[in-house]
């Protein structure tokens, strides 16, 4: 009897350990389509405040950080578990957003250079946001004004309390 008990329990932590998470599958993020591309969205975390962040349709990822110029990137969808059958929300927690902030090209990047979690933890750091490049950072190197740590620039409305 403790055979299957055992085989059982190796399982479910080998199930654990490869994803998706059970901690994720459980999040309900503000914007469950993140990252939407052509869309700008303030993202906020207890550790660096509130960052801007633009997807572009192109894959290239633009990032507007409190004290920092704006810094280009690449961005990807990756679907690493392959949940197919459980329906859309399910479909959503077996993928990745990778992150490339970097000078080389996306053809001669390897798996290892792209900085990727899952989807629905990323969705969950967003809090406000606007269509399109709403700053227009693809054209810009500095900022069109300074992003503080911890107020939430006025254009933005958050769909969610947070704050430092």
């Amino acid at each position: 009897m403790r055979a299957p008990l055992a085989a059982l329990c190796l399982i479910a932590v080998l199930a654990g350990c490869t994803g998706p998470f059970l901690s994720d599958i459980a999040r309900n993020p503000v914007f469950s389509d993140f990252p939407a591309p052509d869309t700008t969205y303030l993202v906020f975390d207890a550790g660096q405040g509130f960052r801007v962040e633009h997807y572009a349709k192109s894959g290239e990822a633009l990032l507007w950080a409190p004290n920092a110029a704006v810094i280009r990137g690449r961005w990807r969808l990756v679907d690493r578990h392959r949940i197919r059958e459980m329906g859309p929300y399910m479909r959503r927690a077996g993928e990745v957003l990778c992150l490339y902030f970097g000078s080389r090209r996306e053809e001669t990047l390897g798996d290892q250079e792209w900085a990727c979690r899952p989807r629905l933890r990323a969705a969950d750091t967003a809090v406000a946001m606007l269509r399109g490049d709403a700053f227009g950072l693809a054209g810009r190197r500095v900022p069109p004004f300074r992003l503080e740590r911890c107020r939430p620039p006025p254009v933005f409305t958050l769909q969610r309390d947070v704050g430092c």
